[in-house]
């Protein structure tokens, strides 16, 4: 399933304790557990969002990528990719909300534990 996102610019790109992307179309995702990194040379790192390490250097470069796909898996993964070639990949967790998605309008998409995905927007007003 698509989150509709491709062509959308990443303008920010920030760790706390958690990874968060946000695009031109207002959009922001979440992500709150492992998640492996591809990069545009081939570099594969996996890292958890509360302890990047060396994968900061790589993610910073996605200010200004733009988002070639985004798409949600049957079972809660989720892989986004970037016109560079770089990609994100993210796996569901038994425990945790592995990530959630917001986008305009209210709409929202969560991988919840167990990867269920749940999705809603709002009512038109």
């Amino acid at each position: 399933m698509d989150l509709g996102i491709q062509g959308q610019s990443v303008i920010s790109v920030s760790l706390d304790t958690s990874l968060v992307i946000l695009t031109s179309g207002a959009c922001e995702l979440r992500v709150e557990t492992e998640v492996t990194f591809m990069s545009s040379d081939g570099s594969c790192l996996s890292f958890d969002p509360e302890s990047p390490g060396a994968v900061v250097v790589h993610l910073a470069k996605l200010q200004g990528e733009v988002i070639k796909s985004a798409n949600m898996g049957s079972h809660g993964n989720l892989a986004v990719t970037f016109e560079s070639g770089s990609s994100l990949a993210v796996a569901a967790h038994d425990d945790y909300e592995a990530w959630g998605f917001v986008g305009p309008h209210g709409r929202r998409v969560v991988c919840v534990p167990g990867g269920e995905l749940a999705a809603w927007a709002s009512v038109a007003d």
